[in-house]
This record gives structure tokens, sequence and C-alpha cells, in this order.
């Protein structure tokens, strides 16, 4: 989709999609973007009858359509739509009788292991649309993406929770249906492994899959949270799928080489993992049309600073700091598609524009969302087990960045042992521990970063594993 000329540009002066100006909504869209590039061993698929488990929990046998996050349209308020769960381009047939699409279908590339995927955020990428001839083609748009999408905070410093994992999918045809600049109606044009196709929906930017069918390639990741599928096409669009699914977070396509595709891949992890709401408006008109406090963490119904402050609601702890956003924190009307009647924390932010990064209250909530599945450290021995005073225990901490803080404190039988503070090596006899008797070891590694304030977000960005030593 082209920029429209009613949004106005963010301060970095990159056409916006997100932020609208009078009663015209932005193009928010939908599509997320996360592709590494640390590796490039090929591993074995997992086993096919887990494969057959894990994309059957996908979604329920029984559906026929899911829940997906749409761009506003002009006069009407963005938000959700339901589509086919399984389009109508299946993709199945596109690659009988071809000998060498099928030895490349389906082969697993690690393109960032980053540690075991118990402690890890673990996302999948398929590429749609891409030929065997064109593999090479998708695992360069996947680093091109990921360059760019973790080089704004807090993805940048948190990138080393992330293991990323690449399945091949090979299309018949290069491209995907429907690419075209006037709605072809019902008209499949394209052969794909993944159906995917613009114009879901009646919208042109909004790019649906065969959900069955993406579920079916990432479960052949050794793990999966996040799926996101990379189409063939220079279009802009995406879509979001959040709602409905089982196993994951979310489901979120783009395009592979629209420039603006790595900053809509934020804005929507920005709801799959910070659950953050958007904090555009599509209807100048229209006012929040309730006075229940909202579930995402960034918008409110309170529009008063001092409330949030005497009442310790939402992001009041960072009230009046200074934003990497521009300006402070405070309370800044219109949010979640309408004008009226609901606040947001800055003036401007990535869940409003592009080009932009997220705003501190939004930081916190991405760091919370990427320790719900990830954990800041590993060890060698395995936790809850008996060992002995002389075992050697190691530990690997996250790779992290500068917003990050990593702390190691060390516990013999309750309580700490100061001078091995941020040791990741040593055996239980050094720290006292008596040749004689049971007693219990313990290790707790917290992120400490002071771009959290929450102490519930503090203690899930912790891990403590413990051995009994006798």
């Amino acid at each position: 989709m082209r920029p429209s000329r009613r949004l106005r540009p963010s301060r970095h002066q990159r056409p916006s999609r997100l932020r609208p100006t009078g009663r015209v909504g932005p193009a928010a869209l939908l599509a997320t973007v996360l592709v590494g590039l640390l590796g490039a061993a090929l591993l074995a698929p997992a086993p096919v009858a887990a494969e057959d488990e894990r994309a059957a929990a996908v979604v329920p046998a029984s559906a026929e359509t899911i829940s997906v996050e749409v761009p506003p349209e002009e006069g009407a308020p963005g938000g959700y739509r339901d589509v086919p769960v399984a389009p109508p381009t299946q993709g199945a047939e596109a690659l009988r009788g071809d000998a060498r699409a099928g030895r490349v279908d389906g082969k697993v590339r690690a393109l960032s292991k980053t540690g075991p995927s118990r402690d890890r955020l673990d996302v999948v990428i398929t590429g749609d649309g891409y030929t065997a001839a064109q593999q090479d083609d998708f695992r360069a748009d996947a680093r091109a993406r990921w360059q760019q999408l973790t080089s704004i905070e807090p993805y940048k410093s948190y990138r080393g929770l992330m293991n990323v994992w690449m399945v091949q999918a090979v299309s018949r045809d290069s491209g995907i249906d429907r690419d075209r600049n006037t709605d072809p109606g019902n008209v499949n044009d394209k052969r794909t492994a993944l159906g995917a196709y613009f114009w879901c929906n009646g919208l042109e930017r909004l790019i649906c899959v065969n959900v069955r069918a993406v579920g079916r390639y990432a479960a052949k990741a050794p793990q999966a949270e996040l799926a996101v599928v990379v189409a063939n096409s220079s279009r802009y669009g995406g879509a979001g799928y959040f709602d409905g699914l089982r196993g994951l977070t979310g489901i979120a396509t783009l395009s592979s080489d629209n420039p603006y595709s790595s900053e809509i891949g934020s804005h929507e992890v920005g709801h799959a993992l910070g659950k953050l709401a958007d904090e555009y408006w599509s209807c100048g008109s229209c006012g929040y049309g309730s006075t229940r406090e909202a579930a995402e963490p960034n918008v409110t119904v309170h529009g008063s600073v001092a409330y949030l402050r005497d009442n310790s609601r939402k992001w009041y702890r960072w009230l009046g700091e200074t934003d990497p956003t521009g300006g402070t924190v405070g309370v800044h009307q219109g949010g979640k598609y309408v004008a009226r009647g609901i606040w947001r924390p800055t003036e401007n932010s990535i869940m409003r524009s592009l080009g932009l990064g997220f705003n501190l209250p939004g930081q916190e909530s991405m760091i919370n969302g990427f320790y719900r599945y990830a954990q800041p450290v590993s060890s060698n021995v395995r936790g809850g087990t008996r060992i002995s005073r002389t075992r050697l225990i190691k530990l690997r901490l996250a790779s992290l960045g500068d917003l990050a803080a990593l702390q190691v404190r060390w516990y013999r039988n309750g309580k700490e042992v100061v001078a091995a503070r941020g040791r990741t090596t040593l055996r239980p006899s050094a720290l006292g521990v008596p040749a004689r008797g049971r007693h219990t070891v313990k290790v707790r590694v917290a992120d400490r970063t002071g771009a959290v304030r929450s102490p519930r977000i503090r203690a899930n960005a912790a891990r403590t594993i413990s051995w009994t030593v006798r």
C-alpha cells in the first residue's frame, strides 16, 4: 500500500502508516518479521508424529474462520476481522512430481540459536511464493529483515533471548495470489505452499494464509512460540493472527521487499509479545465506549496524571520521565482506534507511527513479553537434582545488550555467599558446603535492567536454579 498523503511523517520524516491526522486512519499493518542470522547449520526435522500433533494444535480442527488484526479504513475504526482459516489457495499440489523441490521443502535452518529451546523464545520463519530455486532469496530476505527489526530497543538488547528457525516452504510458483493493484475478486493465480494472498476480506494490504499449512511447517522446527510468514512480494502488506490460536503467541505475515516491512514487524510483535494496544485512532469523532479500564498496559480510561500517580495505575512509575521517542511520559488523549475517552503514555511511539521506537512503558512491556518465554540463564547441571560438593556447575548467561543488566547471586542453605557474586563457574565446595550432611545450593540470575520498574516484571525477569548437595 502506498503511503497516504493524509498521514504526516514522524520525526524521522518517514511516511507514517500508523498515525492518523484528522478523521483519516493510518494504515497500521499487521505483520511481524522476526528472522535471524547467527548460524546456518542444517537441522533434522522433528519426528513426523510430533509435527502432526503440534500442527493440529494451532487451530481447532472444526474452525472455519479466525480473527486477524486489520488496519483502519477511511471513516471506520480498525480492529479485527474474521477470515478463513484455510483460504482458497491450498498449495498442497505445488510439489507433486517435483523431486528437487521435495528434497528442499521442509528443511530447517537455524538462523539464530542462542540457547536451549526450553530457555528461549523460539521464532519460526517460513516463506511463501518462493520456488526451490529461490530459497537463497528467502534467506537473504530473512537476513535483511532481522538486521533492521533488531536495530531498535528493546529487540536490540534482548535478541539473545531468541532462537530463530527458518523452515523452507517450497512453492510451485513465484509470488503470491492476487498481488495486483485492483481487487481481482476470487481469482487464484499462484500455487504456493502456504496459500498466501492479498485482498483478504476485500483489503488490498491484508495478507492472509492457510493457518493449518503454517502450523504444519512451523511444527518441523524444534519448538515454536511465534510464527512468521514472509510473502515473496514488494507490495506493502501483512496481517497479525493473535487470537484463536493454540500453542503460539501469534502468526504474522508480511511482504518480503517492501521498505516498511521490518518497522511493521516491530509494531506487530508489540501486539504479540508486549500485549500492547495501538496508540493511533482511525475515527476522529469517535470516543471510547466504556468506562472500564482497558486491558492493555499502554492505554487507560483515566486521563489524569494525578489519578495514575495517586492510585498506582498503569505507567505511573514512568510519569514525568524523558522518553526516547521525545517529550515526557504523561497522558495523551487518543488511542486504540478512537480519538476521545482513552489515553496513551506519550505523544508518539512505534505503536502509533513507523520510524520510531517504543516508549518507556512499551519497552517494559516488551521485556516482560520476552521473559514470558525465555530465561536469562542455563546450566550444565539440571536444577532439582542431587549433586556432589565437587561437581562443577557452569552457567551460561544469555548474551544481552545495553538495556540489560544480569546479576548473579549464589546461596548456601538460603544464605547468600557474597564472595561468589558474579561467578558463572564453581563447585559447591567453593561456597563452603561441608563434606557431611545434606545442603542446598542455589543460584539466582536476575535482570536488573533500568528499563523495568515493576516488581512483578522484575520477578519475571529472573531465574532461580537449586540443587541438593549430599
